[in-house]
């Protein structure tokens, strides 16, 4: 086989796996791509909500990874929960895992509503039981969102919800011991 020939067949191999990765990464929708076109960008930032009970709640919906992936903080009381959002590759579905203070797998499936973002949660606790509810995210001006939590049997949502919070956004936080970075929402 002469040099040129084995540069012939080099470009040609280089050439083929350009296609065919690039066949396979414009099937896939990347989440923010996801997120401009369900208009959720609204949701980023540091929200704080206050029960009836009078006790204090933050979430936090932030961008990490290059835009990859979401993290999600909230606390309430001695009860954290902190988790990452992103798109499967390759498929249109929006999964969010995570873990809480007690312990508990937490693991989510969102969509987009008319009125903005569900979110259906099933926490696997330590005991091995599984708890599960539905989260309607909805904007209801331009610092305010209205969280409705709704219990969930079977993936089906009940008819009517069991609580509303209403958040109200906050300023960011800098993190402590480190500077934010470039890929995350300020």
């Amino acid at each position: 086989m002469n040099r040129r020939s084995l540069g012939i067949g080099r470009v040609f191999l280089v050439l083929s796996a350009i296609m065919l990765l690039g066949g396979l990464a414009m099937g896939q929708t990347p989440l923010e791509k996801m997120v401009e076109d369900g208009e959720m960008g609204w949701m980023f930032g540091r929200w704080t909500a206050t029960t009836d009970e009078g006790e204090s709640i933050t979430l936090v919906y932030r961008w990490q990874l290059n835009k990859n992936m979401i993290s999600i903080y909230f606390k309430m009381g001695d009860y954290s929960y902190q988790g990452m959002i992103f798109c499967v590759p390759g498929e249109e579905q929006v999964i969010e895992v995570g873990v809480d203070t007690r312990g508990s797998l937490v693991k989510c499936e969102w969509d987009v509503t008319w009125d903005g973002a569900m979110s259906k949660r099933v926490a696997s606790k330590v005991d091995g039981e599984k708890e599960s509810m539905g989260i309607a995210s909805s904007k209801v001006g331009k610092d305010a969102m209205k969280m409705k939590l709704y219990a969930m049997e079977y993936g089906s949502l009940s008819n009517d919800a069991w609580a509303t919070l209403e958040f109200k956004r906050q300023p960011m936080q800098r993190r402590r011991n480190r500077p934010a970075t470039s890929t995350e929402e300020k």
